[in-house]
């Protein structure tokens, strides 16, 4: 069944591309950034092609910058550094900018008042330390994102976190 959902998926990647150049053929900005965030989640979620989803999500900060829409634009930040670390993981090498960028998001959660998000990248900023083998800091940030999603009363997320710190610590032995 993983292939009809990866064929759906590829076509709406399509569907979004298709979107972005029109609307920047419009010269709607904002509106080609959220096709290219789309895009970008879509290909990093369903498609797991780290490459093209960082390159989308790259498109649609920019596109955004300025546009008023902070969140999205957060998002688009959150998920090119999401994509660069997981690019950066399959390839066998560490990408210290991948961390940089999904803290970056953090702060823009944060300064947005937006507490689940920000730990959400805080959670993720742990996976990019614990790829590049920083197992302490991955720690504490798992710990801290925890944290954060109990006293947002979020906790679903606060399960998947502890989950990874418990992954993390039978890592860590």
């Amino acid at each position: 069944m993983a292939e009809p959902q990866a064929g759906g998926a590829a076509e709406r990647a399509r569907l979004f591309e298709q979107l972005e150049r029109s609307w920047l053929a419009l010269g709607e900005r904002e509106l080609a950034g959220e096709a290219a965030l789309q895009l970008a989640a879509l290909r990093y979620v369903d498609l797991e092609q780290w490459s093209e989803a960082g390159a989308a999500a790259g498109r649609a900060a920019d596109a955004l910058r300025g546009s008023g829409a902070a969140k999205e634009q957060a998002d688009a930040t959150l998920l090119r550094g999401i994509a660069a670390s997981e690019l950066s993981r399959a390839r066998g090498k560490a990408d210290v900018a991948a961390l940089g960028t999904i803290l970056e998001a953090r702060r823009q959660y944060q300064s947005l008042q937006l507490p689940v998000a920000a730990a959400e990248a805080l959670n993720y900023a742990g996976m990019a330390q614990f790829y590049q083998a920083e197992v302490a800091a991955a720690v504490n940030s798992f710990a801290e994102a925890a944290d954060e999603f109990r006293r947002a009363a979020a906790n679903a997320p606060r399960r998947a976190v502890l989950q990874n710190l418990a992954v993390v610590q039978t890592d860590r032995g």
